[in-house]
């Protein structure tokens, strides 16, 4: 309806489209969807039911669909059902790492990402969720849903979801995830 605002820019990659939908972002709870994926109508309103003042992020899996939409039987991330705020703030600070959902599986508190954002688009051009993600344990709970609230499209041009192995990726793999570390 009319409280929908569609927001354009020229294509400058993930990150500064995440900036640009943020700065236009005016409630308290901020999503961003990836124009590849896609959400379950009831998303929102179970991010909505489970939200509280002291959340930073609640995250939930994605199932896989293929490049025309159909079921590839796959969800991501890997998480384990039960997964407490605690658990990820405990893994984030032993190893800086944990299960987390990509960018269209994930509900940020605005207050959060103000602490943030705008991300550099030099030092992160693209999977600007990988350092939100990083740091969101660190302000404020981190929440779960282990059930799929949404679809993400493996078409093969994913940057890290990939139909088949290509070693040349493996690469950007490490350079992104030493940037966001």
């Amino acid at each position: 309806g009319d409280r929908v605002r569609a927001v354009f820019q020229p294509n400058g990659g993930g990150t500064a489209a995440l900036n640009t939908g943020f700065a236009a972002a005016r409630g308290a709870i901020v999503m961003f969807l990836d124009s590849d994926d896609a959400l379950r109508s009831d998303a929102v309103a179970r991010v909505v039911d489970l939200w509280r003042d002291d959340v930073t992020n609640v995250q939930f899996r994605l199932a896989t669909i293929d490049a025309e939409g159909r079921p590839l039987g796959g969800a991501i991330p890997n998480i384990r059902a039960g997964r407490t705020a605690e658990e990820v703030r405990s893994e984030a600070l032993r190893s800086g790492l944990y299960p987390i959902a990509p960018t269209s599986g994930n509900a940020y508190a605005k207050s959060f990402l103000e602490r943030l954002l705008p991300l550099s688009t030099a030092r992160f051009p693209y999977g600007p969720d990988g350092p939100i993600n990083a740091v969101a344990p660190l302000y404020g709970d981190v929440l779960t849903i282990g059930e799929p609230l949404g679809f993400y499209r493996i078409h093969g041009h994913n940057f890290y979801a990939q139909k088949a192995i290509r070693p040349e990726m493996f690469a950007g793999y490490v350079s992104q995830d030493f940037r966001r570390v």
